[in-house]
């Protein structure tokens, strides 16, 4: 949960600034990463050639390894650079938004790659006055395992029920204070995080939940990267069940009945996709499918029970409530 105080709090997070530009800002871009620094500075290079003049650049590094992530920002000509000490991308993406300056904060991946017109595309996104957040089109780029890709069709959403998310965490943009009114991104959903993902679906759907507008906008692109081979694509189906089973279960402790149908509606939707995946790769005789589907299933269900240990506080998931399994999850995102 993002609070005013967590700016000053030097436990989990050192800040190191890098002023290189004043006056006003048009959006603030936020960038985390953690130990690819080869991939973030092609990412900055690409965001250097479709940046508007005034757009503030913030890099946050995610706990990284090394000192790489904070020589390739400064290098990259990032605006700010900002360190946590624990790792986490809803952690990361708060510190970003503390540090930004701008009225927008825009958010991408340092696997990602945007294209001209980008900004220009998420800023008429937001041009309405009920709009809150704009997300863009995410495509492939390269060979691998396909993940977190967009269909290219425009909606608007101002309800918070759906079944396919309007958008990806790769490439979104929010107004600035209506993020904070709700508290930032929960640090319990997401990379790194004990429930792995599902952080980009979670604040879309509490953003609605204030009356706000989501907008989709298929012209401001960014190309993903796919660098990851296909024996990785197992761990990052279970991250991605055990992240919509925990939202089900923060939509239905939610309390009301919009949010209650949306929870049947993530945590049906993915047992179904599960089963069928196993029932398709038997039938098949196509492993993959098969443990695709079982991966699913079982993500889902150890998502589902991990949030079932925690509490909803204005908003956000608390840490576990037992201790064996708070003392687990502090040894998976490192913390002491």
């Amino acid at each position: 949960m993002l609070t005013n105080g967590d700016a000053s709090e030097g436990a989990d997070e050192a800040q190191t600034v890098a002023e290189t530009h004043a006056g006003p800002r048009s959006v603030s871009i936020v960038v985390c990463s953690r130990d690819r620094p080869d991939q973030l500075a092609q990412s900055l290079a690409a965001i250097g050639q479709v940046r508007l003049p005034g757009d503030q650049l913030i890099v946050v590094d995610s706990a990284s390894g090394t000192p790489d992530t904070q020589r390739v920002a400064h290098e990259g000509g990032a605006d700010v650079v900002v360190r946590c000490e624990l790792k986490g991308l809803s952690r990361a993406r708060n510190a970003g938004l503390r540090a930004s300056t701008a009225d927008v904060v825009v958010f991408t991946d340092d696997d990602c790659r945007p294209e001209t017109g980008w900004i220009e595309g998420l800023l008429e996104g937001l041009s309405a006055d009920d709009a809150v957040v704009a997300t863009g089109a995410v495509v492939p780029l390269g060979e691998g395992f396909l993940s977190g890709m967009t269909h290219a069709t425009g909606e608007r959403q101002t309800h918070p029920i759906a079944t396919n998310p309007l958008g990806h965490g790769a490439n979104m943009a929010m107004r600035r204070q209506a993020l904070e009114d709700i508290g930032g991104f929960d640090e319990q959903l997401g990379a790194g995080a004990p429930l792995r993902a599902a952080d980009d679906w979670d604040v879309f759907l509490r953003l609605l939940r204030t009356g706000g507008a989501l907008v989709y906008v298929p012209g401001a692109v960014v190309r993903h990267e796919q660098w990851r081979a296909t024996s990785q694509a197992l761990r990052v189906r279970l991250g991605y069940s055990m992240g919509a089973g925990a939202l089900a279960v923060k939509c239905w402790r939610l309390g009301g009945a919009a949010d209650q149908r949306q929870a049947r509606l993530l945590l049906g939707s993915r047992l179904r996709e599960g089963a069928m995946a196993v029932v398709v790769g038997i039938v098949t005789l196509r492993w993959f499918r098969t443990a695709s589907g079982l991966v699913t299933l079982v993500g889902a269900t150890r998502g589902l029970c991990s949030a079932l240990l925690r509490r909803v506080d204005d908003g956000h998931l608390s840490a576990p409530r037992t201790r064996w399994w708070s003392r687990a999850a502090r040894l998976r995102t490192g913390e002491p």
